[in-house]
């Protein structure tokens, strides 16, 4: 059966929606944009990349973070693109790595194979790396970009698709629906709020919303919680003792 579009002058589009569209969304919408690029179908295709900060980098990838964060892995590792780049422009499966592109576009600033890039600057690469796959779709694909937060999806239609509902009360319908969330932020439990309370009243302490309370110490100089969760590492550091500003302090990598 062909199920024709809303005014009927033909079948209706096959709607794609990934939802994150971090560099994990971000590969989905590349692999998918290589493989409609290498087999043509006879309908129209619509993407949707639905991200509730960026499109592209994401919240975690965002381009507006500070310079001292690094990333932890080369960058001479590290590409979106699903085929090393040839002698034509940025695309869905040919394109540079973060080094290539870093060494490529601010040359003289440290970009290298085994340089740690900024993260602002791989959300920059990310950006760019979105701009690439959109502009190089066939002429039958267009890309979407919704900047929302999706709160509900439900099925929709005889066809099984879905309608996607965004906190603002918008919707997207879509015949298939890719979920790469990212890093989930989660809420607050009982134990965690009130500590985050305790916190919050005393100018000299702040909550860190790691899951784990790993250890406490007193030294008489400060008072420092030691939290060690996974991949993530926040470890006690000791102020000088002439700087009663610096109390509670700690250093997180």
């Amino acid at each position: 059966m062909i199920v024709c579009g809303a005014d009927g002058s033909g079948p209706a589009p096959w709607r794609v929606a990934v939802v994150g569209v971090g560099p994990r969304g971000l590969g989905v919408l590349e692999r998918t944009a290589a493989r409609l690029a290498q087999h043509r179908v006879g309908r129209r295709v619509e993407l949707y990349a639905i991200d509730l900060v960026e499109p592209g980098a994401g919240r975690i990838w965002r381009a507006d973070q500070s310079s001292c964060l690094l990333m932890n892995t080369p960058a001479g590792e590290v590409t979106m693109f699903s085929g090393p780049p040839d002698r034509g422009l940025a695309r869905a499966g040919a394109g540079p790595s973060l080094a290539q592109w870093w060494r490529a576009t601010r040359p003289g600033d440290g970009g290298g194979e085994v340089a740690y890039a900024p993260r602002y600057l791989s959300g920059r690469y990310l950006r760019f790396v979105l701009d690439a796959v959109e502009s190089g779709l066939p002429d039958n694909v267009v890309l979407h970009r919704v900047r929302g937060c999706v709160v509900a999806a439900r099925r929709a239609g005889c066809a099984g698709g879905w309608e996607l509902i965004l906190d603002d009360g918008r919707t997207v319908e879509a015949d298939r629906v890719v979920l790469t969330p990212g890093h989930p932020r989660p809420e607050l439990d009982d134990e965690q709020r009130a500590l985050s309370q305790f916190a919050g009243s005393r100018p000299h302490l702040q909550y860190d919303r790691s899951p784990k309370l790993h250890s406490g110490h007193h030294d008489g100089l400060s008072k420092v919680v030691d939290v060690r969760s996974g991949l993530r590492l926040l470890d006690p550091g000791l102020p000088p003792a002439n700087d009663p500003k610096s109390r509670g302090w700690s250093l997180l990598w």
